[in-house]
């Protein structure tokens, strides 16, 4: 079976659906992952047939709309405007570019996080299988409110399904008129109703690549939404760690791991000084990634040690805790890791996995980016390098983790609910 993929986002967004396209290929299928033309080489370096999507997402976030964007923090109408400036302009040319990438597709896995559009329609209009992917919890639920919300309330299981419905409207009403005129003038389909397609979505199947470890699946999304366990990214095999690294974590006690991937944040050189000062004043040792430019103008020493990236699964088990911003994928290799997250969240969904990573009791309090200081972080660092219970609590959610199989049962509920169809 022709499979192909659509992905959009980060490096954490594209990388579950390359791992999860493995699975399916070694099960026989044949896979095209579409996403943006800047992660090319790292889908054909992992066997997948790749179809460029003309938008260059690091570019994007590194840009000014994008690094406003970043920083909107819990203010929920500069995210969507942050949205809208980032993603609009764009929107028809990635209609354009998925809708091309699925033409002789036998299934189309639409591993948009949600996104209401581009990808069902596309099914639909080529007669073939289509399944959900997501390894954000966005679907409708009364179990918690929407992980975009941006209040941290606990009014009950009415008000997060309430939360769920705002945010769907939200998102659907900025882009509403450019999908109907891109539906109309490239697949001449109707236009989708006011309320958007989401009720009819919730019809479909669904996967989610997320541990039940993590976010127990509630009881209301039923038997279409499948929630398998992570989709872990093996690290290649002929990739080997520099020397310098490898000398690096001999010399001394392990590490605390700081990344922030592609949070390209306006004051990366505060951010940078305001680490290094807390990993000064908490006596740590440090490793930092720098990613996309979160993180810049670092001078190594005994003490600090800067790469531009290197695979989690390979190092965050020889570190003592990790500091990130509360992505999926970088709570989920914290998490798998068996070690404390520290988790500074800057915007969107990343303040809903701080917060989890706090009541499982595998990290401190998270420090929003707006309230991030040298004195706050060097306090989490100290207390996720030092409290035995955290650590213990830390390993045992890694090692159940780790005996989880995501992508294989991602790959048995595909196949299932396409013999089903």
């Amino acid at each position: 079976m022709k499979i192909t993929i659509l992905a959009a986002g980060s490096r954490g967004d594209v990388q579950p659906l390359v791992a999860l396209g493995q699975g399916l290929q070694s099960a026989g299928h044949r896979v095209r992952l579409a996403t943006f033309k800047n992660f090319e080489g790292f889908v054909r370096a992992h066997g997948l047939d790749f179809f460029p999507v003309e938008a260059d997402f690091q570019a994007i976030m590194g840009g000014d709309d994008g690094r406003g964007m970043v920083a909107s923090g819990a203010n929920l109408i500069h995210l969507v405007r942050g949205i809208d400036r980032t993603v609009g302009p764009i929107l028809r040319r990635m209609g354009d570019d998925f809708w091309q990438a699925c033409q002789a597709s036998d299934a189309i896995i639409s591993g948009l996080n949600g996104v209401p559009f581009f990808g069902y329609e596309f099914a639909q209009c080529l007669g073939v299988a289509y399944c959900g992917a997501s390894v954000v919890p966005l679907h409708r639920t009364r179990a918690w409110a929407n992980p975009m919300w941006p209040l941290d309330w606990r009014l009950g299981r009415r008000y997060h399904l309430l939360t769920h419905t705002l945010i769907e409207q939200l998102g659907w009403q900025m882009f509403r008129r450019t999908v109907n005129q891109w539906r109309h003038d490239t697949l001449n389909l109707p236009p989708l109703p006011l309320a958007g397609p989401y009720a009819d979505l919730q019809r479909l199947p669904m996967l989610f690549g997320l541990s039940s470890h993590v976010l127990p699946k509630p009881a209301d999304w039923g038997d279409l939404c499948e929630q398998t366990g992570y989709w872990f990214l093996q690290s290649p095999t002929d990739w080997r760690p520099p020397n310098d690294l490898i000398e690096f974590l001999a010399s001394g006690p392990p590490p605390i791991c700081v990344s922030f991937g592609s949070m390209t944040d306006r004051d990366s050189a505060v951010i940078t000084r305001t680490v290094l000062s807390a990993l000064s004043k908490s006596g740590q040792r440090g490793i930092l990634i720098t990613g996309w430019g979160g993180l810049n103008e670092i001078d190594r020493s005994q003490a600090v040690f800067a790469i531009d990236t290197v695979p989690f699964d390979w190092l965050l088990p020889q570190c003592a805790a990790v500091v990130h911003h509360g992505g999926a994928g970088s709570t989920a290799a914290g998490c798998r890791a068996g070690i404390p997250s520290i988790v500074v969240p800057f915007f969107a969904d990343q303040p809903f996995w701080g917060r989890r990573v706090r009541k499982l009791g595998v990290g401190p309090r998270p420090i929003p980016r707006r309230q991030l200081s040298a004195d706050r972080l060097a306090h989490a660092m100290t207390m996720a390098a030092t409290d035995e219970a955290m650590q213990t609590r830390a390993a045992e959610l890694g090692e159940r983790i780790r005996q989880e199989n995501g992508v294989a049962r991602a790959v048995e509920f595909y196949e299932r609910m396409v013999s089903i169809k």
